[in-house]
C-alpha cells in the first residue's frame, strides 16, 4: 500500500507536474519557488496524513470484524502497522526530486539504502542473531516497524540535505 502511494503522489503525476514548474521558477524567482515547493509539500504531506488517519481507521474497524484466525487478519495487522509509511516515502520521493533540481543526485539514489539497513538490522535484533528459536511472527512485526522507522530517517536525511545545499529544508520544518 506504501509503495503504491509513493509510485502515484510521490513518482507519479504529482512529480511530473511539479518538477517542470519548480525548474522554471527557482530560474526565474527563487523565492517565488521556494514558497511553491513547501506549499506543495505541506499539502502533500496534509492530504497522505488524512488518508493514513482514514485508512488505519477503516482497518481498524475491518479488524474488529474479522475473526482472529482469519487469513486476512494478519494482513491487516502488518500493513496497520506499515501504513505510516506511506506519508513518509511520499515526502521522501518529493524532496529527492527538488534535491534532483539541485543536481543532488546521490541522496535521491541512496535513499533505499537506509530502508534495506535498517531491515536488515530488525531482522538480526528479532532474530538474536541467528537463534534457532526465532517467532515469524515476532520477526515479520519488526520488519513492519523498521519499515517505518526507516521512513522517518529516509525523511530526516533528505531534508538534512535539502537544508545544507538550498536552504529550502527552513520552510519545510514547519511541515513536519
Amino acid at each position: 500500500v506504501p509503495n503504491l502511494f509513493r509510485r502515484l503522489f510521490g513518482e507519479g503525476a504529482l512529480t511530473a507536474a511539479f518538477i517542470p514548474n519548480y525548474t522554471d521558477l527557482l530560474e526565474r524567482d527563487p523565492t517565488l519557488a521556494k514558497r511553491f515547493a513547501t506549499l506543495t509539500l505541506t499539502l502533500l504531506s496534509a492530504v497522505l496524513i488524512g488518508i493514513t488517519l482514514l485508512g488505519e481507521l477503516a482497518l481498524w474497524w475491518i479488524a474488529s470484524h474479522i475473526e482472529e484466525g482469519h487469513k486476512a487478519s494478519l494482513a491487516i495487522y502488518y500493513t496497520r502497522l506499515m501504513l505510516p509509511y506511506m506519508p513518509l516515502i511520499c515526502a521522501v520521493a518529493l524532496v529527492g526530486r527538488i534535491l534532483q533540481v539541485h543536481k543532488r543526485f546521490g541522496p535521491p539514489a541512496a535513499v533505499p539504502l537506509v530502508l534495506n539497513g535498517v531491515i536488515v538490522l530488525a531482522v538480526l535484533l528479532a532474530t538474536g542473531f541467528f537463534a534457532d528459536d526465532t517467532d515469524a511472527k515476532k520477526v515479520a512485526t519488526w520488519v513492519a516497524v523498521a519499515v517505518v522507522i526507516a521512513g522517518i530517517l529516509q525523511l530526516y536525511w533528505q531534508v538534512a540535505v535539502l537544508l545544507k545545499v538550498t536552504g529550502l529544508a527552513r520552510s519545510f520544518t514547519g511541515c513536519w
